[in-house]
């Protein structure tokens, strides 16, 4: 295990689920909540791609991440509302203590992340949003996770194992343990979707979020459409869009500099700003020349 791995904590929410956290770094506090398919407080320090956006967050902020309830090392019990969601958050967000924090959310764990900044404007300074959607059904409404799905009640460990594929593309080291990692975070209980989480819908929630919000989609994360993506920055007020080549794997620390600048409010250099030492030295000289019969041309 990577020596940055942070002990994990536990906090319990307000109905009794206790609820698994880390806190990692030093800085602006971040509170950062992934897909419940990929939360592990502990195990994710290892995974080649989310330790490595967590290490680089952990150098410039408080990185608080936490396990919603039903996947990682919180209590498997499988969240029946929203409501539920939130309970998780506030349970973390009273524990660690920061009465202002930015927000950083991945996939569906964007929804609770918009109904608690909705309800909470004055805590939230900044909020990022990965492949995040407004609908459930934007997400569990493409033909790969409806795929995903139907795999899942015949041969969990197969779904399990093409899920890699779906986040990373075909041919990526990174999909070796990936499926491992993925049964380590839900069971197949988790897929066993109910009504309420097909109908959850946090529109009217997002049309009242207050806080600066920047939007990244990958170009090669199918299973969020863009349009799905288009609909999420035309509904927050003032949302921006980031496009970002490829899958989470891809341009990890790029990626993870251009996240950081905007949760902490700064500005961006340019992509390709020369340095100094990179700039010619002496004088210059420019000449200016009018064009032979230039007149005649122009008449």
């Amino acid at each position: 295990m990577p020596s940055m791995e942070p002990e994990v904590r536990y906090c319990t929410a307000a109905d009794g689920v206790r609820i698994a956290y880390t806190v990692s770094g030093e800085g602006p506090p971040l509170l950062m909540a992934v897909d419940p398919l990929s939360s592990h407080v502990q195990l994710e320090w290892s995974h080649p791609t989310s330790g490595a956006v967590q290490r680089e967050y952990a150098r410039r902020n408080t990185l608080i991440r936490y396990d919603p309830r039903g996947s990682g090392l919180s209590d498997r019990i499988i969240s029946t509302s929203i409501e539920e969601s939130l309970m998780d958050i506030d349970a973390v967000v009273e524990r660690a203590g920061f009465d202002q924090f930015a927000l950083n959310s991945v996939l569906s764990a964007t929804l609770p992340m918009i109904v608690y900044a909705a309800r909470n404007p004055e805590r939230i300074t900044r909020f990022l949003i990965v492949d995040g959607i407004l609908k459930m059904r934007d997400l569990l409404g493409t033909s790969q996770a409806q795929a995903l799905i139907a795999a899942a009640k015949t041969d969990w460990f197969l779904a399990t194992e093409t899920i890699g594929y779906i986040a990373f593309g075909a041919g990526r080291d990174v999909n070796a343990n990936h499926g491992a990692y993925i049964r380590a975070c839900i069971g197949p209980e988790s897929l066993d979707l109910t009504e309420w989480v097909l109908q959850t819908d946090v529109t009217e929630y997002a049309r009242q979020v207050k806080a600066p919000t920047l939007v990244m989609k990958h170009t090669g994360i199918a299973i969020v459409t863009m349009e799905a993506t288009k609909d999420l920055v035309a509904t927050i007020p003032n949302a921006k869009l980031l496009m970002l080549e490829g899958t989470f794997v891809d341009n990890i620390e790029e990626t993870a500099a251009r996240a950081l600048s905007f949760i902490n409010d700064e500005a961006e250099a340019p992509a390709s700003s020369p340095r100094a030492s990179d700039l010619p030295s002496g004088t210059a000289i420019i000449l200016f020349a009018d064009i032979v019969d230039s007149t005649a041309l122009t008449e």
